[in-house]
């Protein structure tokens, strides 16, 4: 249910391209503000990451649509504070090379590869990119929604992937506290915390960072949601059960040091 959906709306993004088609670019082309502290930045970027991947996997062949997203997203590479490479600028350079005949778009590609310090160390212009969307897992569709910001349908899949997960381990744990976090469920994560730090006390082998961090995480919930009650009770239990012998390690040696 929740592919199909996602499929709905890429598809979706075909209004876009007919605008675009007409000459109206406004949704997509690059427009500069200011994100507080993040500095320079894009507000068309989610847009034209949209439209990126509606050609992609609705598979529309179309050289001057491409070739001029490719040109308005290395305006945002160049001058964006936050550098970065993005899904935008792979998915434009696995299309865009398919008309690059006789090298017509090579300085193009240079251009990219030079556009910030990211693209110099990560870019690569010959990378592959899947355009069959049924090849895709559903985590990496719920990561899909997450670029594209298509939060109702990421909900729907990530509901999915947790029906179909028989067994959790602490990573899958880890993802679905982050999901939730971005899907606004954070009341959902009190458990998952919970879980997470039983686990890691019932394990022999945790060592008192371990604890620490396990406490650490329930203790940042609950202060960020308001219960500094429970938060208060916690930072008690760490503190009055801790052994501080052990976590006075050197930089460089997980051994502890006598006082």
């Amino acid at each position: 249910m929740g592919k199909e959906q996602l499929k709905s709306k890429i598809e979706e993004q075909q209004a876009v391209y007919s605008a675009l088609k007409e000459e109206d670019d406004s949704t997509v082309c690059y427009k500069e503000f200011q994100n507080g502290e993040w500095g320079t930045d894009d507000e068309n970027y989610t847009n034209r990451l949209r439209l990126a991947y509606y050609l992609l996997y609705c598979h529309i062949e179309d050289e001057e649509v491409v070739a001029s997203l490719f040109e308005e997203e290395l305006k945002d590479r160049e001058r964006n504070s936050f550098q970065g490479i993005g899904s935008t600028l792979r998915v434009l350079t696995h299309l865009i090379r398919k008309y690059n005949v006789d090298g017509k778009y090579t300085a193009l590609l240079k251009r990219a590869k030079n556009a910030n310090f990211d693209c110099a160390c990560g870019y690569d212009p010959d990378e592959e990119v899947d355009d069959d969307l049924e090849n895709s897992s559903i985590l990496d569709r719920i990561y899909l929604c997450r670029e594209m910001q298509y939060k109702d349908v990421m909900g729907v899949l990530v509901d999915e992937w947790k029906k179909n997960t028989a067994e959790w381990s602490g990573a899958d744990r880890r993802m679905l506290i982050d999901f939730n976090a971005y899907l606004g469920r954070d009341a959902e994560n009190e458990g998952l915390y919970r879980e997470q730090l039983e686990e890691i006390l019932s394990t022999e082998k945790s060592s008192t960072r371990d604890i620490i961090s396990g406490y650490k995480n329930l203790i940042r919930y609950y202060l960020h949601i308001g219960d500094y009650g429970k938060a208060l009770c916690f930072c008690k239990k760490v503190i009055e059960t801790t052994d501080y012998q052990q976590i006075r390690s050197c930089p460089s040696e997980a051994e502890a040091v006598p006082l």
